[in-house]
């Protein structure tokens, strides 16, 4: 009797794969093989998650600073985990007619289609319970994630998007009308799960936190269906709370626009550097990738209003011979500017534009202070190492991605999907523990913090120095550091 019942399942196993051979394989087999691959990846992002997200908690709670370092580590976990939860919704999409398709041939190709859906759904849920959920509670991290940032390649909305995934009523029910059919199966076709595919996917969905007794666990119960009620409820308030903010920062943004295009950006004289005809020249012969350029226009309404003697700070990313020396020219971020690096575009500023590429003279357009400095680990007796050289690629792709970014009018380090020239600097440097501060109810860095790490014994060394126009060169004997100093803190009242 047992023979011919296996030779009954043989031949229904052969009839099945050969009836929907070419589908099974094309959706199936695919699909097992991206979730197989995204496995490491997905312990990794929860480890990640966890250690990062606890840390930013704990920041968060203490009303503290995220710095660079902290913001770069969230945006990246973040990236990650968004691009698995994305990749797992499009495994579930190509697998959306796995149910039905079982439920009506039962047979074992099906089945293993279906487990390979309710894994799916099992990653997903789990993925979001242990990483992003806990940030979602948090308002100022769940705004930071849901602006989004260019340079992690995240868009806007993408945790509203998998929240609402999981708390909508409609979704928990379909997970929950899978999961009974799955316990169904296991007692029905209890062979398949000794398959190796079938043994594969049982032992994700049996370590579920949701697996209890030997099944998927389905609560039923009416204060479930309360709760699922309230979890939908409460995302639609926290989404129109969230959605307030946004409307109150945008006006707010608006209006420091509008300022700072008229009123803020009059300016009554040419700055005097335009007079040096020999600045260009020299800058270009001593500025190396990674150089931070502070700068200041004496005779304009914003610099009596940024606080501190320099007004703006720009970074040179380095020429066309410098990105192939670091070995990043043509890296697919690199391409799209090659153009404009051959044009000696190599100023990576922040300006009421927007972050752009500028070339030395545009740069250095009405100013008439400017000062050059240097990171003093970076150019040993003016060489890169190979340990320069890795540091350097990597921060000039992170600082070209934001190329395109929108000028913040609401000066708020927290959100990187809009930056101001100070932090393009910062986020170039996250090892430098820039100085930020709360002024008006958010956190803030000015260019004049950036240039004051230049003071002795800081991060940076002062290469080159012009105050009203005419530069102050070390072979006249003169200490940099110190009349740099001297003049950031306004002790050198000089006249033109």
């Amino acid at each position: 009797m047992k023979e011919f019942l296996s030779l009954i399942l043989l031949l229904q196993l052969n009839i099945s794969f050969s009836v929907e051979k070419n589908e099974f394989k094309s959706i199936y087999k695919k699909s097992l093989f991206r979730i197989d691959n995204l496995i490491p990846e997905i312990r990794k992002m929860k480890k990640d998650g966890r250690d990062v997200y606890k840390k930013a908690i704990k920041v968060v709670k203490k009303e503290g600073i995220i710095d660079a370092d902290l913001y770069e580590k969230i945006n990246f976990t973040t990236a990650k985990i968004l691009a698995v939860q994305s990749e797992l919704e499009e495994i579930s999409r190509d697998l959306k007619d796995a149910e039905e398709k079982f439920v009506r041939l039962k047979n074992i190709p099906s089945l293993l289609e279906f487990m390979t859906l309710m894994t799916t759904y099992i990653l997903m849920e789990e993925n979001y319970q242990f990483t992003l959920k806990k940030i979602n509670k948090y308002s100022r991290l769940r705004r930071m994630i849901n602006r989004g940032d260019k340079v992690f390649k995240r868009g806007r909305g993408e945790l509203h998007h998998y929240t609402k995934m999981y708390k909508k009523r409609k979704i928990k029910k379909k997970i929950k009308k899978a999961s009974k059919i799955y316990n169904k199966a296991k007692t029905t076709l209890p062979f398949v799960f000794r398959h190796r595919d079938g043994k594969f996917l049982d032992k994700i969905i049996s370590s579920s936190f949701k697996y209890r007794d030997g099944e998927i666990f389905v609560d039923d119960s009416f204060y479930q269906e309360i709760k699922v009620l309230s979890d939908e409820f409460k995302v639609h308030f926290v989404n129109s709370s969230d959605y307030t903010k946004e409307a109150g920062y945008n006006f707010f943004n608006k209006v420091s626009k509008t300022l700072g295009n008229t009123v803020l950006g009059y300016q009554w004289r040419e700055g005097t550097l335009k007079k040096n005809k020999k600045i260009v020249g020299h800058l270009k012969s001593i500025l190396r990738p990674l150089d931070v350029a502070n700068s200041k226009i004496r005779y304009k309404v914003s610099s009596y209003i940024i606080p501190g003697f320099w007004t703006h700070n720009a970074l040179w990313i380095g020429t066309e011979a410098d990105l192939k020396e670091i070995g990043i020219w043509n890296h697919p971020k690199m391409k799209p500017y090659h153009r404009k690096i051959r044009k000696g575009a190599s100023f990576l500023e922040a300006d009421k534009p927007g972050v752009r590429l500028a070339t030395i003279p545009f740069f250095l357009k009405n100013l008439d202070d400017v000062s050059i400095m240097r990171h003093r680990d970076l150019f040993y007796k003016g060489k890169m190492s190979k340990k320069h050289k890795k540091f350097l690629g990597e921060r000039i792709l992170i600082a070209i991605g934001h190329v395109g970014k929108q000028y913040d009018f609401n000066f708020d380090f927290d959100f990187g999907d809009k930056i101001i020239c100070s932090d393009v600097i910062h986020f170039s440097f996250p090892n430098v523990k820039f100085d930020i501060r709360k002024r008006v109810g958010r956190f803030t860095t000015t260019p004049d913090v950036i240039a004051r790490e230049a003071f002795k014994g800081k991060s940076f060394k002062v290469i080159s120095l012009y105050i009203y126009g005419k530069r102050y060169p070390k072979e006249m004997g003169k200490d940099l550091t110190k009349i740099f100093t001297d003049l950031t803190e306004n002790k050198i009242p000089l006249q033109n």
